[in-house]
Formats: C-alpha cells, structure tokens, sequence
C-alpha cells in the first residue's frame, strides 16, 4: 500500500476500503453503542429445539400408530435430523458474528485511541510553534545579536517539522495495518455466513463507497499536511539565508511562519469536523444496516416455525 517514498497508494485501498468500514463504524462511537446492538439481538433470539419438538411429535404419533410399520416412521427421524442441522449452523454463524463483532470493537478502540494521541501531539507542536515565533518576535526587537538566537530557533523549527511529518507517517502505516489486519478477518468470516445474510451485500457496497471517500479524504489531509511541513521547511531555509541582510527581514519570515502554523491548525480543524461528519453518516448507516440484518433474521425465523408446523401437520395426516 506504501510506494517507494513511504506514502500512501489509493489505487491499492479498494480491497481494504470495504473493511475500514466497519472500522470506521466503531472507532469514533464505541462508547454510544446501545446495549440492543445487532449481536445483542441475535442472542437474544428465541430459537426453538426442533429435535425435542420432533422426539415429542414422535411420540405422540407413536402413540397413536402403535401397529404402523418402520418405514413410516423413517421420514419423521430424518426431519428431526435436518431441524437440529440447521439449528446447529444458525448457532455456529450467530457464535462467529458475536466473536467477530467483539474483535472489531477491540481494533477499533485500539485505532481510535492512536487516531487521539495524534491529533493531540501534532496539536501541542503547532502551539509550540506560535509560541516560539511570538517569542522571538518580542525578543528581536531591540537586540543586535538575535541572529545567532534566531538560526538556532529555526534549526528547532525545522527538527520539530521533520518529528511532525515522521509521527504522520508512524500513524499512517499503523492504520494502514489495522485495515489489513479487519480485511483478513473479514475475509474469514464471510467464508461461514450461510444465505440467510446474503441481502446485506448491497448494504456493505455502499458502506465500501463511504469509506472510500473516507480514506479519500485522509489521504488529502496526509498531502496536505505535507505540503504544509515542506513549505515550513522551505520557509525556514531562505530564512536563513536572508538572516545575513537585516533582522527586519527574518522577523517578517518568522510571521509568515506563524500564519502558516495558524493555517495548517485551522486545516486540521477543518478536517476534523468533516471526519466527524462523516463519521456520524456512517453510524447511521450501520443502525440503519442493523435493523435490516434484525429484520430478515425474524423473518427467516418465522418461516423456518412455519415450515416446521406444516411439516408436522403432513406428518400427522400421513399417519
């Protein structure tokens, strides 16, 4: 994913896209999650015992056709067998939903958490910068000898950008790992689903095209950014090279840096408020996704107790 200068390729992020979906559903709101989430529902699902249901139907009609022969009865047997195979696949996909939910929710909060300590350490660097170029902006104004002070605070300035852009690279390859890491477990999961969950494949589509245009919007900030250190960088050395004229000239440098580092907080803030928006479009879309999956899950449930009374009535009017 990571072309030969360590920056991020988009063109291979569709395979990974899908599953950052589910990541970014749970990075932001794993705490708002209510208790009746889609996994809570599923185990709270009443599932019937067919085989006891179908050991007392065998029974009673037993009981009835004392005097019938074997091969009458070989049918019933045969019924019990394939209820209690099918509630045995529905409990293992419930068990593997359960178990994968719980996994997502952990990577999520890891990510989540890391995604915060970025935000905050690059946030503590750029008022560092104010701070510093204020700073010096008051300490030029009457000394002759600044210009050596000077040299040595851009020296820092330069050093602070090259931690800056190597903690974005840091986060950028660790999240680039974690959706690795959901893709490869996603891909297992959906090796076990039956047919009963074949109906959400639209919704994950469309889940796929948001985070997309999610990871899109990333990589631009990452660009961005980066643009926004290699400017810093550029700034400071023709600053150092306009040190030898008059100090007039790198106090007015040492301005342009400081609105720079204003701009580039005022980007991340802009930026931060459309993650957040698109977060949010994306948690609605998976409460939405939720109540469907609950949806067609009742129904199967339904026609599964429906065939199962139909099956028993032919049972009886046979006997």
């Amino acid at each position: 994913m990571m072309d030969a200068k360590g920056k991020l390729n988009i063109c291979n992020l569709r395979g990974p896209a899908i599953v950052f979906a589910l990541f970014t559903l749970i990075v932001v709101f794993p705490a708002r999650a209510e208790p009746g989430d889609f996994l809570d529902n599923i185990s709270k699902l009443e599932i019937n015992n067919p085989p006891a249901s179908g050991a007392a139907s065998g029974e009673s009609v037993s009981s009835k056709q004392n005097n019938d022969s074997p091969d009458k009865k070989t049918p019933q047997k045969q019924d019990v067998v394939r209820k209690k195979s099918h509630q045995n696949k529905t409990e293992s996909t419930i068990n593997a939903l359960r178990k994968q939910n719980a996994e997502l929710s952990a990577a999520a909060k890891a990510a989540e958490k890391k995604r915060a300590e970025t935000t905050r350490e690059l946030s503590a660097q750029i008022a560092e910068l104010k701070a510093q170029s204020e700073q010096r902006v008051r300490k030029e104004s009457g000394e002759t000898a600044a210009v050596s002070a000077l040299s040595k605070k851009n020296a820092e300035l330069a050093a602070a950008a090259e931690a800056a852009q190597k903690k974005l690279d840091e986060t950028t390859r660790s999240l680039t790992a974690q959706i690795a890491a959901l893709t490869a477990q996603r891909a297992q999961n959906e090796s076990g689903q039956t047919t009963a969950l074949d109906a959400l494949s639209k919704k994950n589509a469309e889940l796929a095209a948001a985070v997309e245009a999610a990871q899109k919007k990333l990589d631009e900030t990452s660009r961005t950014l980066s643009v926004q250190i290699a400017a810093l960088k550029t700034q400071k050395e023709q600053s150092e090279n306009l040190q030898k004229s008059t100090i007039n000239t790198l106090t007015g440098k040492n301005l342009e840096l400081r609105a720079a580092a204003e701009s580039a907080q005022k980007k991340q803030d802009e930026t931060t408020r459309a993650l957040s928006a698109q977060i949010a479009m994306l948690n609605k879309q998976r409460a939405e996704r939720e109540g469907q999956q609950k949806t067609a899950l009742d129904a199967l449930r339904q026609k599964e107790r429906r065939a199962g009374r139909r099956r028993r009535s032919g049972a009886e009017k046979a006997g």
